[in-house]
């Protein structure tokens, strides 16, 4: 059997002699006889068929139950679902075209005695009411496709089978040979993830997608396609997923928990709407908090699709080292974090689809309502951000009957409002400035708005502040802004946004009161975010205290 790339063959491992083969033929008619008139030749004979079939399947590495850490000695074999499955004659053209189905099984129906071969893509596709296309590839090769191949040989005149299997490679506790497995281990994760789509969303049509995996892609950010990816990530400006495979250091194709998470984001980006601003974040931290929604989103999504509460990711030495935690239930001790964190927002939207009834838990309703909401126009063409806030307004107009349930949730986990601006909330996170979460600019009435770094940088809770202002006017809009006494000579940024989108960017520099006018082209509803660039710029010894004196006119 042969692990190759479109066009290039990587691996050569033959697993055990079967052929499949397509020919044509019949018998010539008969000689012609001497009547003025010949009768014709008869029909041709059909060629005699048989039926070429198989399982194909793939090393699967469970992580231990201790500490998320991959555990070889538990490998099992899994079947390949859902994938492109080919038959090539020995001109190397494609005869026919399949899929393995649920349990890893194909089956063609043949012309005996052809030479055949079998391929395997690590490609999911479906066309039609619901469909999809998604494919694993090699970012450090040209972005080759993954296929696996059996042996070139007969079908022979009775029916036969072929099973191919792509091995993990790991051999006397290292990788010994190639990792033939890991491309179809991510490929498995998103067969999960579409089916369970489409019992949501029987007609959902998801765009390409991509998935760049190589045991090159490391830890270092710097060229793609060089494996320098920096970390597991879905790229929003290409549509496509690059997975962590370097071994020894950090690899994820046996992560789904990784791999699945990344999915969410790519139906974020595609499906439905997401204003996150990416960054680094954990379960501990107090983020902007469309970071905190997105992030909290990808984690409970994982658990969702591959049924577990238990999100694992290993690395390492030998991939010896690991971590797992619960979305389930409060194990880093962030119960009392609010809209501003990932862990708060994993645990809210795990309860609305789990069966578990824990404190303050009472709702067991499925993915379908959580999709509904998300793939909603009024949540996707809203004007406030992305945020639990946006998804709660949501959940609540397509659910009413289930408010005082969904508020009770929210409250267990310090998020106490209902209004897709967040108005009412009550948390602030130790930072009262932080609240409300949308300031109200009034025409003409200066307000004042300051941000820090005193929690991080770039991505934190304080680092950014946000307004709303309803905008009457025709086109164009004053923005006065009074910079004070300012040492930093660091940019001031005004971001108007309508729907998500960035209406206009401002920017001021230096000190004292200064005045721009910006064009506005849609909307009445706009929100604003305002930033000082030492506090958003990654330099921790830069940045501090930033206050603004800010006035809208018409």
């Amino acid at each position: 059997m042969t692990l190759i790339y479109r066009g290039m063959v990587i691996i050569i491992m033959l697993i055990g002699g079967f052929a499949l083969s397509a020919c044509s033929g019949g018998r010539s008619g008969e000689p012609k006889t001497q009547e003025p008139i010949p009768e014709p030749a008869p029909e041709p004979e059909p060629s005699e068929q048989v039926t070429l079939s198989g399982t194909v399947t793939y090393d699967s590495v469970p992580h231990r139950a201790s500490n998320g850490a991959l555990n070889y000695n538990a490998t099992v074999r899994k079947p390949v679902r859902g994938a492109t499955v080919k038959l090539l004659n020995s001109a190397n053209s494609v005869v026919a075209t399949g899929q393995t189905d649920s349990s890893g099984n194909y089956s063609f129906t043949v012309n005996a005695s052809t030479l055949l071969q079998v391929r395997v893509e690590a490609h999911l596709q479906q066309s039609g009411t619901a469909s999809w296309d998604i494919e694993v590839a090699d970012n450090t090769n040209d972005n080759a496709l993954y296929v696996l191949d059996g042996s070139l040989i007969t079908t022979g005149t009775t029916n036969s089978t072929r099973g191919l299997h792509a091995p993990s490679g790991w051999v006397d506790d290292e990788y010994r040979q190639p990792r033939a497995a890991a491309p179809f281990a991510i490929l498995d994760a998103m067969y999960d993830s579409v089916n369970h789509i489409v019992e949501a969303d029987p007609t959902v049509q998801l765009p390409p997608l991509d998935i760049f995996w190589s045991t090159e892609n490391r830890a270092i950010e710097g060229d793609y396609e060089l494996g320098e990816i920096g970390t597991s990530f879905y790229a929003p400006w290409a549509g496509a997923i690059y997975i962590l495979g370097q071994a020894d250091n950090d690899i994820d194709e046996y992560d789904t928990s990784v791999t699945v998470h990344e999915f969410a984001h790519y139906l974020e980006g595609q499906l439905f709407r997401t204003d996150s601003i990416g960054g680094s974040h954990s379960l501990y931290d107090s983020n902007d908090m469309r970071v905190a929604f997105s992030e909290g989103w990808g984690n409970a999504y994982a658990s969702m699709m591959l049924g577990t509460e238990f999100y694992e990711d290993a690395y390492g030495a030998n991939q010896d080292l690991g971590f797992k935690f619960s979305v389930e239930e409060n194990l880093y001790d962030f119960a009392d974090k609010g809209w501003y964190n990932e862990g708060a927002v994993q645990m809210v939207l795990y309860d609305i689809f789990d069966n578990q009834q824990d404190t303050g838990d009472t709702l067991a309703l499925g993915f379908a309502p959580i999709y509904n909401a998300l793939a909603h126009p009024d949540y996707i063409e809203g004007t406030p951000f992305t945020s639990i806030f946006s998804f709660a307004a949501q959940f609540v107009a397509a659910n009413p009957s289930r408010t005082d349930q969904f508020v009770s949730l929210l409250n267990h986990h310090s998020i106490n409002s209902i209004d897709a601006y967040g108005a009412g909330e009550t948390e602030d996170g130790g930072i009262a400035r932080s609240l409300p979460i949308y300031t109200q600019l009034i025409e003409g009435q200066p307000t004042v708005l300051c941000t820090s770094n005193n929690l991080g940088e770039y991505n934190r809770l304080d680092n950014r502040r946000f307004m709303r202002y309803t905008y009457v006017g025709f086109g164009f809009m004053d923005i006065e802004v009074d910079m004070g006494t300012r040492t930093s000579g660091e940019d001031v940024n005004i971001n108007i946004f309508s729907e998500g989108a960035t209406e206009r960017r401002i920017t001021f520099s230096g000190s004292g009161v200064q005045s721009r006018t910006a064009i506005i082209e849609s909307g009445a509803e706009l929100v604003l975010e305002y930033t000082e660039e030492h506090n958003i710029d990654d330099q921790e010894n830069t940045g501090g205290e930033s206050c603004i004196t800010i006035t809208i006119s018409n």
